[in-house]
């Protein structure tokens, strides 16, 4: 990472652990676009800024390919709509950012908005299933409170 400014190698090394944490073909393709992005823009804002925005770059043009062909949908009956994904990249930036959560709470967190589901998350873990789901629950009820004390609505 010669000549690379601090803040662009801390927002490559946030992105590729999202990569890490994520099977999910398009995320790692717009995570792709945003390592490109962060590496020709070489900036010194944030790091987190550079990754919030390398990755809302990256969808904005690849949010189409969804309206063409959407993913997989197995066992639901609409597919996955763009606005509903902008949600989830506003959360996903917002998990990251907050300093209200502990890092077990983020990557648990995270790993939901993945759409990882309880049993997968203990296989990940090698954890009994009952103990990852009062860790959700847990996690879920700190995020609540996070979440209003950042926007300032407690």
């Amino acid at each position: 990472m010669n000549g690379m400014t601090g803040q662009a190698q801390a927002a490559l090394i946030s992105l590729h652990g999202q990569a890490r944490s994520t099977a999910d073909n398009f995320e790692l393709e717009r995570i792709d676009r945003a390592l490109d992005e962060i590496v020709r823009l070489n900036g010194t804002d944030s790091y987190g800024r550079q990754v919030r925005s390398a990755m809302a770059n990256a969808f904005k043009v690849m949010r189409h390919r969804r309206e063409i062909a959407p993913p997989d949908t197995f066992g639901t009956a609409e597919p996955i709509s763009p606005e509903s994904m902008e949600a989830v990249i506003d959360l996903r930036s917002w998990l990251r950012d907050t300093r209200h959560i502990t890092e077990q709470q983020r990557r648990l967190l995270t790993l939901l908005a993945d759409d990882y589901d309880a049993e997968a998350i203990a296989a990940l873990y090698r954890t009994p299933p009952q103990a990852v789901r009062q860790q959700i629950s847990r996690a879920r009820k700190a995020a609540h409170a996070a979440y209003d004390r950042d926007m300032g609505t407690v």
